[in-house]
C-alpha cells in the first residue's frame, strides 16, 4: 500500500482479532505500519515477513488510546523477520499513553533490522512493555538504539536476544525517565 499512513495489518478496538501467518507485507510512505493492534486490538503473527519503506514507519505498533480496561492492545509475534526504512521508523514499539489498558509487544524467535536516523528497533513509552526472546536487532543510523524504555514504568525486556546498534549515538540498550 502507498501513500501517508499506510497500514498492512491493523486490529482495533475491544475484540478485534488478527491472525496470520507465512504472510508478507510491504508499506511505502511516511507513518505507514506493518501491523497495529489500537485500543482493544490484537495481533498474533507467526512467519510473516513485515517491511515498512519511509518516515516514521513502524513495523510492528500496539497502542492504548482509550481510558478503560477494556482497550489493552497486543501484538504477539513469533518467527518475524521486519525491516524498517526511514527516520523514526522503528522495529516493534508499544504505547500505552499511561493509560489503565496495557499496550503489549512480544516476540520470539524474530529477526529486527531498522535503517535510519532515531530508528530504534525495540521501544517502549509511556508505560509500553516489549518482551523480546530468542530474537536478533539490528539497527544502522544515528540515534538507533537497539532497544528503549522511554517514561517509566515502560519496559523492555530482552531474553536470549542480540542486539547491535550501528550508527554514531546508537546504545544497545537505553532506559530513560
Amino acid at each position: 500500500r502507498l501513500g501517508s499512513y499506510p497500514h498492512g495489518f491493523t486490529a482495533r478496538n475491544p475484540g478485534g482479532t488478527l491472525t496470520s501467518s507465512g504472510t508478507t507485507i510491504l508499506t511505502t510512505g511516511t507513518g505507514g505500519m506493518g501491523g497495529v493492534a489500537d485500543d482493544g486490538g490484537s495481533l498474533s503473527l507467526t512467519g510473516n515477513r513485515i517491511e515498512t519503506l519511509g518516515a516514521v514507519s513502524l513495523g510492528l505498533y500496539a497502542t492504548v488510546e482509550q481510558a478503560g480496561s477494556q482497550f489493552p492492545a497486543s501484538v504477539t509475534g513469533t518467527q518475524l523477520t521486519i525491516v524498517t526504512s526511514g527516520e523514526r521508523a522503528h522495529g516493534a514499539m508499544a504505547q500505552q499513553h499511561f493509560l489503565e489498558a496495557p499496550a503489549t509487544v512480544t516476540l520470539s524467535d524474530t529477526t529486527i533490522t531498522t535503517h535510519g536516523d532515531d530508528a530504534v528497533g525495540l521501544r517502549a513509552l509511556s508505560a509500553g512493555t516489549v518482551v523480546a526472546s530468542g530474537s536478533n536487532v539490528a539497527t544502522e543510523g544515528p540515534g538507533a538504539h537497539g532497544a528503549l524504555a522511554r517514561s517509566s514504568p515502560s519496559s523492555v525486556t530482552l531474553i536470549d536476544t542480540v542486539v547491535a546498534p550501528t550508527g554514531s549515538q546508537s546504545h544497545g540498550v537505553v532506559a530513560e525517565t
